[in-house]
């Protein structure tokens, strides 16, 4: 986008260019797994978003999620501490919370298990089961 260069300049000036890498080659949503199967801790430090689908197929992945408390309906899918961490859009906030991933990486495995059950309804398998239910309670099968 119109701040890729300037992303590029800053990321190159703090020497962390082997940790931060660029998707310009994702060639459609159904590749989208393969980027969650590589990272480990989901960021998103937004003062307004309603990215929860973001959330959900981070939570899905395993990974860890530090999210905004800003987040539209944040309160009902990531509660602070239980199931991943969301606080003040903050830097501090931010990376206290990262660093507790950090400093005990049990956490991602205690919040996967919480997790992937929880949005395994909210996929699509999930969706077409809920809907196939409630056809079959409507209708005489």
């Amino acid at each position: 986008g119109e701040l890729g260069e300037q992303c590029r300049a800053r990321i190159a000036e703090l020497g962390i260019g082997d940790a931060v890498e660029f998707l310009t080659n994702l060639k459609s949503w159904s590749e989208l797994h393969k980027v969650y199967a590589r990272c480990d801790i989901l960021i998103l430090p937004a003062n307004f978003s309603n990215g929860n689908f973001t959330i959900l197929e981070a939570m899905a992945s395993g990974m860890g999620v530090v999210v905004s408390d800003r987040v539209l309906g944040i309160g009902k899918m990531v509660e602070d501490e239980k199931n991943g961490f969301n606080c003040e859009p903050t830097t501090e906030e931010f990376l206290n919370r990262i660093e507790r991933y950090i400093q005990n990486p049990e956490l991602f495995r205690v919040h996967a298990e919480i997790n992937r059950p929880m949005v395994e309804p909210l996929s699509a398998q999930g969706t077409a089961k809920f809907f196939t239910k409630i056809l079959h309670d409507r209708m005489e099968f």
